[in-house]
């Protein structure tokens, strides 16, 4: 990492939307807020109880599963067991730099130091304990995550760690610089393929156009998500294993119903199913927050775009957050005429509307040049 962060805290919280306090939950509510009209809402909305199968009921601790403000309040009560914790109480304790990432209870904390993560590693579950919460010894590990030292053709001897999804990992891109690069991660892979099976089982005897309408939206969804810079090939997998269930299940529609590879490949003219393609360059996007903290550092490097950290970064550096590209525009000064300064203005202005394959254009009215 172009940071130096080189050790990775992936922790784990056992159970949290059904462990939360409630007590606790309404006492970090009445920081924010005053109203007690909207505490007593919240209050009925945690006490609307689970219908499930049947029966309903009325649980005493957590928020309610599958409840509209359920997710908004668990995100509410971590920011504040760990986010602002770990901003104003961890990392100016810290001898190194560090950073924080976590989406919904799901979060990864790297340092640069191995000593800063074993303080955390100690402290954390204290913290979590505090709140009634729980870090599962088993799944929360330290890992060793260092640019590997050496020429390109040397083997990494880091570990790799799983988030969100994704496998990250150190390889080598073409050009021979050690970069980070992210796959789909094994078990989701799996259960996307078993899944998969499943439903063109259970469907097999629906309309031809209505599978083909859900496998569709399936694979394409799968695609928006996992469609990632250096995770293609397992985007093909998945979508080779859609046609062999696909295929093998239609076959199996009756007995007189087989369905050779020739003939399936007719069907598939006609209902062509989506093909994978990278939705995310997450390396570009995040270039601009790289070289930010370079500048600041002092430590501008030539390095590849792709040696990047992660998705998005909560708490970064000595206490100043970045979050997302924050490319600036070029200096006027820096340009060796105005046409120079135009197209560079023109540049910046259009790779901050892109984020993270999202891409918004926005019409603006330029000086032309003189």
């Amino acid at each position: 990492m172009t940071e130096g962060i080189g050790w990775i805290v992936d922790a784990d919280v056992s159970g949290y939307f059904d462990s939360i306090d409630r007590t606790r939950l309404r006492e970090v509510l009445r920081h924010r807020v005053n109203d007690g009209r909207i505490v007593r809402l919240i209050g009925t909305w945690l006490r609307a109880g689970v219908w499930a199968e049947g029966v309903l009921n009325h649980p005493e601790t957590g928020v309610v599963q599958g409840g509209t403000i359920s997710p908004v309040l668990a995100n509410i009560f971590l920011h504040q067991v760990l986010d602002a914790w770990f901003e104003q109480e961890v990392q100016p304790r810290l001898k190194g730099r560090s950073f924080l990432i976590r989406f919904a209870d799901d979060f990864v904390i790297g340092c640069e130091l191995e000593a800063d993560a074993r303080k955390i590693m100690a402290v954390l579950p204290k913290r979590f304990a505090r709140y009634g919460l729980t870090i599962h010894p088993t799944k929360t590990a330290l890992i060793a995550f260092r640019k590997p030292a050496g020429h390109s053709g040397a083997a990494p001897r880091n570990s790799t760690f799983d988030f969100l999804g994704f496998t990250h990992y150190w390889t080598t891109s073409r050009r021979g610089f050690w970069v980070i690069k992210r796959r789909t991660a094994r078990k989701r892979l799996r259960r996307t393929k078993q899944s998969l099976w499943r439903w063109c089982r259970a469907n097999r005897h629906a309309p031809l156009k209505d599978q083909y309408h859900m496998l569709c939206l399936k694979l394409r969804g799968h695609f928006q998500y996992y469609g990632i810079q250096g995770n293609f090939r397992l985007l093909e997998e998945v979508l080779r294993s859609a046609e062999k269930a696909w295929r093998y299940w239609l076959s199996r529609r009756s007995s007189k119903s087989a369905i050779g590879w020739e003939k399936f490949q007719q069907l598939l003219e006609t209902y062509v199913l989506p093909t994978p393609r990278i939705v995310h360059n997450i390396s570009w996007a995040m270039q601009g927050s790289t070289v930010m903290h370079q500048r600041r550092a002092g430590t501008l490097a030539p390095e590849e775009p792709d040696e990047l950290i992660a998705h998005v970064r909560v708490c970064g550096g000595a206490g100043w957050v970045t979050t997302g590209s924050t490319r600036k525009p070029t200096p006027r000064s820096l340009c060796s005429s105005r046409r120079c300064g135009f197209w560079a203005r023109l540049t910046a202005s259009v790779r901050r509307h892109v984020d993270l394959g999202r891409t918004t254009w926005r019409k603006e009215r330029w000086r032309t040049c003189e």
